[in-house]
């Protein structure tokens, strides 16, 4: 932890709540006060609990006796060990080779209110990186589903995308009242990125590996 990080993170714990004449109970991972406080009801045992170093506090309750509330303090202390562990063993995971080889075709599901289905294959790989290119993908004749969508599959054979156009604007010319557009071939470079297992990181939704079954697609009109 830099300096930097380190002064954030005492400016945030001093910006804390924390109620008068309580007791503190410290872990880790986290930190808990509590205190005793007489109300109309009664005696009401109360605990206030902060992850980290957050300055919002995880939850602050009341219990009618002190063994629930020692019991929820100790639940509370479980929990974050339980999330840190897992969130160890994901780490692990990330820092571990993926299963993909250079030929594998991988699809990407994506979309909000539509499903966007595309189609990449692997051209090069390190321990913990595909490099993927674009490939062509064809209709498949299905019937039963709802209009505007369908299934796809990638064109057999494979036929990767190396070239896309785009429009490319001229000067505005008022003789014409318009600017002239023409269309530019650009390459399509192979995109570097992070794998895991079976399946690959992309900027919208994630990658897996295609199992050779036509995969369903919706589009508007």
């Amino acid at each position: 932890m830099t300096t930097a990080t380190t002064n954030k993170a005492e400016q945030r714990i001093s910006l804390r709540w924390i109620p008068k004449d309580s007791r503190k109970i410290e872990h880790v991972l986290g930190v808990c006060y509590t205190e005793e406080k007489t109300t109309v009801r009664g005696l009401s045992y109360n605990v206030l609990a902060y992850i980290g170093t957050a300055r919002k506090s995880a939850f602050y309750e009341s219990y009618r006796t002190a063994e629930a509330r020692d019991a929820r303090v100790a639940e509370f202390f479980r929990n974050l060990e339980g999330h840190a562990e897992r969130m160890s063993e994901r780490r692990a995971e990330r820092v571990q080779p993926h299963g993909l080889n250079v030929g594998d075709i991988i699809y990407n599901s994506w979309g909000y209110d539509q499903t966007n289905i595309d189609f990449y294959v692997i051209v090069k790989t390190t321990a913990n990186y595909v490099w993927t290119q674009p490939i062509a993908c064809e209709s498949v004749p299905s019937e039963g589903h709802a209009p505007m969508s369908g299934y796809t599959q990638p064109e057999t054979p494979i036929r990767q995308i190396l070239t896309r156009e785009v429009r490319e604007y001229g000067d505005w010319e008022p003789g014409i009242g318009n600017r002239t557009v023409s269309l530019k071939t650009v390459p399509i470079e192979p995109v570097k990125r992070k794998a895991e297992g079976r399946s690959v990181h992309f900027e919208h939704g994630c990658g897996t590996l295609w199992d050779g079954r036509p995969k369903y697609e919706s589009w508007y009109a």
